[in-house]
């Protein structure tokens, strides 16, 4: 099969295969309608390479070196499209520039950027949209060293990334133009997710052959929506080409979920994917003065920024097993492990290993024991099980209670008198028993 010619140089009329160039294959009636598919897929095809060749033909392996020619070059190339949002970003600059709001040696630095963006052979749009807009917003930050330690870490970058690898380049001016914006990781679209610092410190590193955000004693919000989530003293480091934040410390409260400030996570190793509103802990310390008096628990830890979800958030597991509290009402002690789920405290056990709690009286005899997978806690109110295992003790006697079909309720307890009060076999607690 022979195409007779196919001419990509000329005028504009002769830029495009003709129909009657293609081959004539000389087949059956019956495959007239393939063929003719076959040659409008190929016509396409041709013109398709064509017009490829027309658009990288446009763009620039270099720039000029002189600034003003640079400036309208950069201009011609940017605006050629008439996309309102690479004129937008060519204004702002061009304006920047003639205000000296970047320098002659901001300039230079500028056009060494695009340079390197030139011999890769990028499209106006994302790439130079990015790094412009990223430009525009660091020389006119307060931080008046910002531009100057972020482009030194451009440079380095794009000049490490062998030539045809598209991704990490679009990754790093992605995280550039959202970083220098709004101090974002990776601006999220739609309803989807976003991180960014407030505060503290942060310096660009160029480690591992890779780019690196390093922040200090950050606030890191993660928000979605109307909602919003916070990590406070949080220290890190923010790697662009893997969307991805590697926590050091950060203290993270349950205030937002409707308690105070005394209780509250410290993070040590964590991990975030800068997409996703998820992330968890494997080990943090807990506290909470109210049932654990001496200091800190250990457990697993995990938040989300959530919409419209309730306050399951955020949630901590502890490792112990076998933690006492005896702060749920007075004369009832429990032992086993502790969840805080958002503002929902639990007691939980396993089969092999089951939570228990046990209820005295005044002279500390034991009026009841019971043991089950899960406890309901309610501060400093009452403690709900269900399918409890347990026994109630009565002078010298007991009584057995069935676990499949129990449901118990201990209350702190109204006394009807000072004199009742005081008695000596008087329960402070009360126990409620249903089936």
């Amino acid at each position: 099969m022979l195409i007779k010619h196919l001419i990509i140089s000329g005028s504009a009329n002769d830029q495009c295969l003709k129909a009657e160039d293609l081959p004539n294959f000389g087949c059956p009636f019956i495959l007239q309608d393939m063929i003719h598919l076959f040659r409008s897929l190929l016509l396409f095809f041709f013109c398709f390479l064509i017009g490829m060749t027309k658009g990288w033909s446009q763009m620039p392996t270099s720039f000029p070196s002189d600034p003003n020619e640079f400036v309208d070059k950069l201009g011609d190339f940017m605006t050629a499209s008439k996309r309102p949002d690479l004129l937008e970003a060519f204004t702002v600059f061009e304006k920047n520039y003639k205000t000296r709001k970047i320098s002659e040696p901001r300039l230079q630095a500028v056009m060494r950027v695009t340079n390197l963006l030139a011999s890769q052979r990028l499209s106006s749009f994302p790439y130079y949209l990015n790094y412009i807009n990223a430009v525009s917003a660091a020389v006119t930050d307060p931080d008046t060293t910002l531009f100057d330690r972020w482009n030194l870490l451009t440079e380095q970058t794009l000049a490490s990334i062998d030539r045809g690898k598209t991704k990490p380049i679009s990754q790093y001016l992605d995280f550039s133009a959202d970083f220098m914006e709004q101090r974002a990781f990776k601006k999220g679209e739609g309803g989807s997710v976003t991180w960014h610092i407030r505060g503290g410190s942060f310096n660009f590193l160029f480690q591992d052959n890779q780019p690196q955000l390093e922040c200090k004693d950050v606030q890191l919000i993660g928000s979605r929506k109307t909602d919003s989530i916070e990590i406070l003293n949080a220290s890190g480091v923010y790697l662009p080409l893997e969307n991805t934040w590697w926590g050091k410390q950060g203290k993270v409260t349950w205030e937002g979920a409707g308690l105070d400030s005394t209780v509250y996570a410290l993070l040590s190793t964590y991990k975030i994917e800068a997409v996703k509103p998820l992330f968890k802990s494997d080990t943090v310390q807990f506290f909470y003065p109210l049932y654990f008096p001496k200091g800190p628990i250990y457990g697993s830890f995990e938040h989300n920024v959530t919409v419209g979800a309730g306050n399951q958030y955020p949630k901590f597991e502890s490792f112990d097993k076998h933690l006492k509290i005896n702060k749920i009402g007075q004369g009832i002690e429990y032992e086993g492990g502790f969840r805080l789920y958002g503002n929902s405290l639990f007691g939980f056990g396993t089969n092999e290993d089951p939570a228990q709690v046990t209820m005295y009286n005044r002279k500390r005899q034991k009026v009841f024991f019971g043991t089950g997978d899960l406890f309901i806690i309610k501060r400093e109110q009452n403690l709900v099980a269900n399918g409890v295992n347990g026994k109630l003790y009565m002078d010298n006697d007991s009584l057995s209670i069935r676990p499949s079909a129990s449901v118990l309720t201990f209350r702190k307890k109204p006394f009807n008198s000072p004199a009742e009060k005081k008695a000596p076999n008087a329960t402070p607690s009360s126990l409620h028993f249903t089936t």
